[in-house]
């Protein structure tokens, strides 16, 4: 096994994503420095992922100078900038990405280390594109939102495009299976839910109420209601795609009729700090796991992504990817992003993770990371 000289930091490297992305580039011999809350926690991963290996990599703790409970104290770690001396990439996996992305982001600049996040909200993207300038400037690389969302609808759109004949119209959309959520990544939902609905219509982000785009479409699984969200594939697309529109979409339980009345409604409660921190202090992971550990067969953790590319002369071409499960295709998706930045090949400045390698990253990545995702084109003539 090869091993590197440079070292990552994994910010939130005891939460569920953090672990399993450790465990990865562990495995591939890339020293760790683990950054997190609780030292326990911490030494108990550290000692884990050494064993694993016998010794053959090194694995570092680093503990936040100030122990807390909250997830979003992060925003307050003034000491993050010297926690982060000497390493060459820094991964955040804590969320709400919209609070600690663009303090995370700088803290590497600072430190003069590359940054990805697995987020996939909109603003938190928005804010990391903020700082192409100075990234540029130092010869570093900036890459949000490195996980399913953006990779997995983004790239799969990318895979869809034919020659430079520009599309009238990209559809995106996502649609995860059950999961166990974390308060952060719960609290990253809220966020994207209180922005309410977006898309892009020639190159400008249009925003919308929530559930003002609900439609039909035909899925995997039948027929259902999709909306348009404001999420992280608007903020790269520009680098990626170009069309006259562009939307990602999420699907909902709900007839368009009732999405259009309800939506709004929620998106303009779920602005209140107040009661998001309410919704996320009461949900909890414990019914998904219950039901896993007493009706696995009632569990779908398979993720699913679409891309729709319609052309003004009426050409259609559509595509759906499946990939066992969205942790997992998150944690290949980051750890083959910190790969590329080892190998000293990424440019410097914003890069959407979707278009790294060339424009293959996606295709890439499945046929050496998740052979287990497949994806299904079909494609239509006026």
């Amino acid at each position: 096994m090869f091993t590197y000289d440079h070292e990552v930091a994994i910010i939130g490297a005891t939460g569920k994503l953090g672990r399993l992305l450790a465990a990865s580039l562990s495995a591939e011999g890339v020293p760790l420095r683990l950054i997190g809350r609780n030292e326990i926690s911490l030494k108990a991963l550290s000692a884990e992922l050494t064993a694993a290996l016998t010794g053959k990599a090194t694995v570092k703790a680093s503990v936040e100078a100030k122990p807390n409970t909250d997830y979003r104290i992060i925003t307050a770690l003034g000491d993050l900038p010297s926690a982060l001396v000497g390493v060459h990439t820094v991964v955040n996996t804590v969320g709400p990405f919209t609070e600690t992305a663009d303090i995370v982001a700088r803290a590497a600049l600072a430190a003069g280390a590359h940054y990805v996040d697995i987020s996939n909200e909109y603003n938190a993207a928005e804010k990391v594109i903020a700082l192409d300038s100075e990234a540029r400037r130092l010869g570093l690389s900036l890459l949000p939102s490195a996980g399913f969302g953006t990779v997995a609808s983004t790239g799969l759109a990318m895979m869809l495009l034919e020659g430079d004949e520009h599309p009238d119209t990209i559809e995106m959309g996502i649609f995860t299976g059950d999961s166990e959520n974390s308060s952060g990544v719960l609290a990253s939902i809220l966020h994207t839910i209180a922005s309410g609905g977006a898309r892009l219509e020639s190159g400008k982000y249009r925003r919308a109420p929530l559930g003002s785009t609900a439609r039909r479409v035909d899925t995997y699984s039948g027929t259902q209601t999709i909306i348009d969200m404001g999420l992280a594939d608007l903020a790269l697309a520009p680098q990626a795609l170009k069309a006259r529109r562009i939307s990602v979409s999420v699907p909902v339980p709900l007839p368009p009729l009732l999405a259009r009345v309800i939506l709004p409604i929620a998106s303009l409660s779920m602005r209140s700090e107040r009661l998001r921190n309410r919704v996320v202090g009461r949900a909890t992971s414990h019914e998904i796991a219950n039901r896993r550990a007493t009706q696995p067969e009632m569990i779908d953790v398979t993720a699913r992504s679409w891309a729709r590319i319609t052309y003004s002369n009426g050409r259609v071409a559509e595509a759906w990817l499946e990939a066992a499960d969205g942790y997992e295709f998150t944690t290949a998706v980051a750890s083959a992003t910190v790969m590329n930045l080892l190998s000293g090949q990424a440019p410097s400045g914003v890069i959407s993770p979707a278009s790294q390698n060339d424009r293959t990253f996606l295709k890439t990545l499945i046929s050496t990371r998740i052979p287990s995702a497949r994806i299904t084109k079909r494609n239509e003539k006026p």
